[in-house]
């Protein structure tokens, strides 16, 4: 504490005492009192005095503060470090300007296979959607898809329709018999007519 602010402090203590006295003395005279106390003489303090109040209250000890709760700090981990990996750029080799592509080999896949080649029919032999195959000599083929009968593009000769019941007939290892021959390949029957006179005609069937 400054020096100057105590002796100004303690200085307005003994001019308030002085004031007091006055104060009461004027109190008795109102109140008429004959009497008065014998007047009290304040001896103002001397410098010897003046300093060892000062000196007390700069050696009184200061109001401790109040005590603040412990609070422990929070425990922070560490992170684990993980290292980021950085992918490898590959360097290609340049193709060469003379290099030849190889060419693609085309996929393996196998055809519904056929038991007998009756070739411009084979298209519709292979057709699962037609269960039968109507022909007559110069006339257009029909076929029966969905329990209808269709009539296509395609047309065989005399001598087409001929081969084709011979080929039968050599496939089934059956007896080519005039004029009605019916024999099965496979899962395919044919019924046909062998006639100079009326043409010749078959019926093929799925099974």
């Amino acid at each position: 504490m400054d020096k100057a602010v105590l002796e100004q402090f303690t200085l307005q203590l003994i001019l308030a005492s002085g004031k007091a006295e006055k104060e009461i003395e004027t109190a008795l005279k109102e109140s008429k009192i004959e009497s008065l106390p014998k007047k009290i003489e304040f001896e103002k303090p001397t410098e010897k005095v003046e300093e060892e109040i000062v000196k007390k209250i700069e050696e009184a000890p200061l109001p401790k503060e109040a005590e603040r709760p412990f609070l422990p700090l929070p425990v922070i981990k560490p992170r684990a470090f993980i290292p980021q990996v950085v992918p490898k750029l590959v360097e290609m080799p340049a193709p060469s300007a003379f290099e030849v592509s190889k060419p693609i080999a085309p996929p393996l896949y196998s055809l519904p296979s056929i038991p007998i080649d009756l070739g411009k029919l084979n298209q519709f032999v292979l057709d699962v959607t037609i269960s039968s195959i109507q022909g007559e000599e110069g006339k257009r083929i029909l076929i029966k898809r969905d329990d209808k009968i269709l009539e296509t593009e395609v047309t065989l000769t005399a001598t087409e329709i001929n081969d084709l019941i011979v080929k039968f007939a050599q496939t089934a290892k059956t007896a080519l018999t005039v004029p009605i021959f019916k024999a099965t390949v496979g899962n395919l029957a044919i019924s046909a007519i062998i006639s100079d006179v009326i043409g010749s005609r078959f019926l093929i069937s799925k099974k």
